[in-house]
């Protein structure tokens, strides 16, 4: 078990790790796996689908890859020889994070344009010191920030006191989300000024002292100083009028206590309308009448913006081709649908400008309007398909297709100024298909889209010849072959295969690696001629072969041989073995019938599925003539040549030797031959004086303590399991 275990927390580059150590465990050989999870498990056992680090040879590492601010639970294990260890006791350990936002942000305006900021330090720090804070704020559409290590900020040259701050706090790993960080702004004075167009502002309040005044004296000065008092009451609205358009006024109100309330900038508004954004088009239809075809442009535009400018009343859309024509839209709509003839140029340049009394704005940028197609990119992928009778062509629309939806694309072939085909197509690629091999074809591709075409693309190919494909064929038996075909070939494709015809009456698929072509004629030759495919498309690749099928009557059987003999009380077991006949020509045997006979003429029949069998015969002297034939459903094959197998007593033995001295005899012997197939078990030896009989296994034996000047007759037989051999007797006087 691992002890000693300890958790450091650490960052790099801005991600988090946890450090782990231990003690060494003792021992050779041994590596460590750390396991850890933000799921607690058990204080000895990690969950299951854990995550871990294996292989460990050292007594430490470091995990990366973690998630902020998260808690992980840490096990560690020692493995030897690949078993592990018990677990440590569970440790616990919580990465660090980004700290949490500044709190009691406060908001204080100074002057008419600056601000004073201030917070107090985040409550949570995320385990790292507090390096500063930084404040952000947008001017002018554009992302300010303003960075400090103090703990407020004072912002000054403000366009606007009403801009939203908003402060996060920053260690060394990041700052704040954006997201769980406050957002403040100076609280909305009571006091608000309106431009409501280009010569006129509305003051107005809202009284929310304890102690309620009755009105605010308000000076209104201009550029040079010209001042223009007004009294605002509570809750109500003063307009000052007859001011100058696009003029700054600074508007300075006092309460009749005394009290300041404070200053405000304002800009009236420009009389002219400002500048059109995003004008933008929307769709485009062709219309025929008798003499004419036109087509309607939709078009949309964002309404200006009113902010500093007077809104426009109605806007005005310029349109030019060769020349520049002007109209007006009624109201103050930023749709329009515009209607332009289709000239042989079919190209206009189009911009909106807004209107409000006799001004006029700026015009906005302009946009094109084309309603000729461009031309396709005819692409030439590595994969398209080229045989000798096909030529496959994909192209791209162009980027610049005009301002009318392509409806189709026209394809031309010619060979040598000669048309040959033509096709129309919504697709982007197409397949020409019935032309001939090893020519030459120049292919145009046109855009067409509802009012005309593009100009042509061309592209010039040639076909192919025809290809031959490497493979062979062989009989798998009398009914069925198989064929293989290489297809390490070019031409072929994932979906590849070959469509295959034998002898012209007979259709099959082949599969590019290996297939087997079954319901076939016994001993047939057929003629074999195959055409590649990828998919449904036929490709330039043949393969032409002969084959023929094998003869369903199985070969002669070879090699039908003895096994073992064994005996039991009542029987004899013999076992055979024989070779698999040849297949090359002929149908592999589903089983083998050996066949047997006895004196009596009897033929029996036995089955087997295998090259091995044991005949069983009763234990009595008989002779056997035995032979194997393959069987193939109804048909039988030739029969072996026969074997025979004898069971017969043994014959007496050979060259019995018999030598005495004194009153001992040695006699030893040689085994019979011609012993049939039963196999010699032992012999006897018998000596007529004594009626002495002894059994043994071994070719001699010496008989001692016999009587001096005594004859005696030995005999020597050997014994099988029917029994033992004729007696032959040998005389000797000692």
């Amino acid at each position: 078990k691992v002890q000693g275990v300890n958790i450091t927390r650490g960052i790099s580059n801005g991600s988090v790790l946890l450090t782990i150590s231990w003690t060494t465990v003792p021992g050779s050989g041994i590596t460590y796996t750390v396991w850890y999870s933000s799921n607690c498990g058990t204080t000895t056992e990690p969950p299951s689908g854990v995550l871990n680090v294996s292989g460990i040879t050292g007594t430490s590492t470091t995990l990366s890859g973690l998630a902020q601010g998260t808690t992980y639970y840490i096990w560690v294990s020692a493995v030897s020889s690949g078993v592990p260890g018990t677990y440590s006791m569970r440790l616990s350990e919580t990465t660090y994070s980004e700290p949490s936002a500044p709190v009691n942000v406060t908001v204080t305006q100074m002057t008419c344009s600056s601000v004073n900021i201030t917070w107090y330090p985040p409550a949570n720090s995320g385990g790292l010191p507090i390096e500063g804070y930084i404040v952000f704020y947008e001017e002018d559409g554009r992302q300010v920030n303003i960075t400090t290590n103090m703990s407020f900020v004072i912002i000054t040259e403000l366009k606007s006191l009403q801009t939203t701050f908003k402060p996060v706090s920053v260690n060394a790993i990041g700052y704040t989300n954006e997201n769980e960080s406050e957002t403040v702004k100076l609280k909305e004075s009571e006091l608000k000024v309106v431009s409501t167009n280009s010569t006129t502002l509305i003051i107005s309040y809202h009284d929310v002292n304890t102690i309620p005044l009755e009105k605010y004296e308000c000076e209104v000065y201009d550029g040079n100083l010209t001042t223009t008092t007004i009294n605002v009451t509570a809750d109500q609205e003063e307009t000052v009028g007859s001011l100058q358009p696009n003029t700054s006024y600074l508007i300075w109100c006092t309460g009749y206590n005394g009290s300041t309330e404070g200053c405000l900038d304002i800009t009236t508004k420009s009389q002219v309308p400002d500048v059109i954004r995003n004008l933008r088009k929307e769709t485009a239809s062709v219309h025929k009448n008798n003499t004419n075809i036109y087509v309607v442009q939709g078009l949309i535009w964002d309404a200006p913006n009113s902010e500093k400018h007077d809104q426009p009343e109605v806007y005005v859309v310029k349109t030019c081709e060769e020349n520049c024509t002007i109209l007006e839209t009624e109201g103050s709509h930023t749709e329009y649908n515009l209607t332009l003839p289709l000239s042989p140029l079919m190209k206009y340049s189009v911009s909106v400008a807004g209107k409000s009394g006799k001004n006029t704005g700026p015009f906005s940028d302009s946009i094109t309007l084309d309603y000729k197609p461009a031309a396709p990119v005819i692409l030439e992928p590595p994969n398209a398909m080229i045989t000798c009778q096909s030529i496959e062509v994909q192209w791209n629309q162009s980027k610049s297709s005009g301002d009318l939806p392509i409806l189709m694309y026209n394809i031309a072939v010619r060979s040598q100024s000669t048309f040959v085909t033509e096709e129309n197509t919504t697709m982007n690629s197409t397949v020409i298909s019935n032309l001939l091999p090893n020519t030459s074809y120049t292919i145009q591709v046109r855009s067409i889209n509802a009012a005309t075409s593009s100009e042509a693309t061309e592209i010039n190919k040639t076909t192919t010849g025809r290809d031959m494909a490497e493979g062979n064929v062989k009989p798998l038996n009398s009914s069925s072959i198989s064929i293989v075909i290489s297809k390490n070939h070019t031409m072929l494709l994932n979906s590849q295969y070959f469509k295959c015809h034998l002898n012209n009456n007979i259709t099959v698929n082949i599969s590019a690696t290996k297939d087997e072509v079954s319901g076939l004629s016994s001993n047939t030759t057929y003629s074999i001629h195959c055409i590649g495919y990828n998919g449904i498309r036929e490709v330039c690749l043949e393969f032409n072969s002969n084959v023929t099928t094998k003869f369903e009557v199985p070969e002669r059987v070879n090699n039908v041989t003895k096994g073992t003999t064994e005996t039991t009380k009542n029987s004899i077991n013999q076992t055979l073995y024989w070779s698999e006949p040849s297949t090359s020509a002929n149908d592999v045997p589903k089983y083998y019938t050996i066949y047997y006979s006895s004196s009596n003429g009897i033929t029996l029949e036995e089955n087997t599925t295998d090259l091995v069998y044991t005949l069983v015969f009763p234990l009595k002297n008989e002779t056997y003539n035995v032979s194997v034939a393959g069987r193939s459903g109804q048909h039988i094959g030739p029969r072996s040549d026969h074997i025979t197998l004898v069971y017969k007593e043994p014959p007496v033995p050979l060259e019995v030797i018999i030598t005495g001295k004194a009153c001992d005899v040695y006699i030893s012997w040689k085994p019979p031959t011609d012993i049939g197939d039963l196999p010699i078990t032992g012999y006897v030896i018998e000596h007529s004086t004594t009626s002495i009989k002894l059994n043994t296994t071994t070719l001699n034996v010496s008989i001692s303590q016999l009587i001096p000047k005594t004859k005696y007759t030995f005999r020597v037989k050997a014994v099988n399991a029917l029994g033992e051999s004729f007696v032959h007797g040998y005389e000797l006087y000692n």
